[in-house]
């Protein structure tokens, strides 16, 4: 169709090879590897198809409730600028605009002369009259897209060509319903494979009727392999687990088969990467069962939790090197609460000082008892001092209950909570008096 030709039939440039046409839209939208690129494709092909200057398709997003403009085709593009702006502005709801009554009835809308439109409008602005109509592409009864077709001349309505136009929409629409499927499918995967990564976790699951396992391209990555690279037999997760582990990872999952309850697993092992690299891995899933009760599969996540693991074995080792000091008498650790006034000493520092106190409940009375009377101010100033921020350190001198004199030196750090208010203070004291002169003050 031409602009500012005689009166023609829009539709009459169908062919009457049906399956053969079909077959050739339907190729055109499997032809781009991303549907973004196919959808211009599509509508050219449409348009030309039915000899209409301009074709469209307005996508309907569900979420949203909306149908928003997809793609575009112009046999004269620059003429018709200011309506591909106008469109692509645009979004419509159910039963708004041309394209949104279309979705609204499911049968194909044709524009009426006097519709007041402000994207038709921009048609009519140049030849002073535009025609329209829209063909929903259904899908399982459910439309999925809108395909506007507009020319800047007269038609009339071929009813014929109309239904052979709404039969092809519907193979279309299975068809383009099917792509939007697996494109949300798609960035819904790379979208939890990014959470996935970030958060050093992978997902997997165990078939065990194929017994084959699957493995997300983030727990890949985890394991030191390459996208795609996991065989998939558990033969080659075993290879993958530490040797020393290895038997008792097989043996937790295969309890699993012999329970008869809710099935879950939770384990931690070693693993490692091709490169040598020893790390340690967190199982959690659960067992699924098939229709008649039997297990199915086992699905769950996978976590990288060397840094926490390794975390805690620091902490192990320095606070057995901390119990063996305290028990050979050399170090003691305490901690005061600011606001109950109340402290708590180890039993080594309780055995420095020799005086009989609550080792759960010291009290400022029991610290100035047990002081030197000459370091009692020195020691008073550094509490204050440590209760407004600064780090808690000073030597002095305490007094038993025997006389003996001996010297402490102590370290400690505030206690915060989490406005940042400090709370109290806890830290360690050393018995020093082998290294100290046991006369003077500190």
């Amino acid at each position: 169709m031409r602009a500012g030709g005689a009166k023609v039939n829009c539709m009459h440039a169908w062919r009457k090879d049906q399956p053969a046409a079909v077959d050739a839209l339907l190729s055109v939208l499997d032809s781009e590897p991303a549907l973004q690129d196919a959808l211009p494709r599509l509508v050219e092909s449409i348009g030309v198809a039915f000899g209409w200057e301009i074709a469209s398709i307005w996508l309907v997003d569900r979420r949203a409730a909306l149908l928003r403009f997809g793609a575009m085709w112009a046999e004269e593009p620059e003429e018709v600028k200011e309506f591909e702006r106008a469109s692509r502005a645009c979004a419509y709801l159910e039963g708004e605009g041309l394209p949104g009554r279309a979705w609204r009835s499911r049968v194909p809308i044709w524009a009426q002369p006097n519709e007041e439109d402000p994207r038709l409008d921009s048609l009519r602005s140049l030849s002073g009259q535009a025609t329209a109509s829209a063909i929903p592409l259904v899908a399982d009864d459910r439309v999925v897209a809108v395909v506007e077709l507009a020319s800047r001349t007269p038609s009339e309505i071929d009813h014929e060509a109309e239904r052979r136009l709404l039969a092809t929409g519907a193979e279309v629409g299975t068809a383009l319903d099917r792509r939007m499927t697996e494109e949300a499918a798609g960035a819904e995967r790379a979208r939890l494979e990014v959470a996935l990564a970030a958060g050093r976790m992978g997902v997997w699951d165990w078939d065990l009727e194929s017994n084959r396992l699957r493995w997300s391209a983030s727990l890949e990555g985890m394991m030191g392999l390459a996208p795609g690279a996991f065989g998939g037999a558990v033969e080659d997760y075993l290879e993958l687990v530490h040797a020393d582990d290895r038997d008792w990872v097989l043996e937790s999952y295969l309890a699993q088969f012999e329970h008869q309850g809710d099935q879950h697993i939770h384990l931690e092992h070693r693993f490692v990467r091709p490169d040598g690299e020893v790390r340690w891995l967190q199982i959690r899933g659960r067992a699924l069962r098939g229709p008649s009760g039997e297990l199915a599969t086992m699905t769950g996540v996978a976590l990288d939790v060397t840094e926490r693991v390794e975390r805690e074995q620091r902490t192990r080792v320095q606070r057995a090197q901390l119990d063996l000091a305290m028990e050979v008498g050399a170090l003691g650790a305490w901690e005061f609460d600011r606001y109950r006034q109340l402290g708590r000493w180890s039993d080594s520092i309780v055995d420095m000082v020799g005086h009989e106190v609550d080792p759960e409940a010291i009290t400022i009375d029991d610290i100035t008892a047990a002081l030197h009377p000459d370091d009692r101010g020195t020691v008073d100033v550094m509490i204050q001092a440590a209760f407004e921020g600064a780090d808690y350190h000073a030597r002095y001198r305490i007094v038993r209950p025997d006389g003996e004199v001996r010297w402490l030196e102590s370290w400690g750090q505030p206690l915060h909570d989490v406005g940042g208010e400090i709370l109290g203070m806890a830290g360690i004291t050393i018995d020093i008096t082998p290294l100290h002169p046991q006369e003077g003050s500190g």
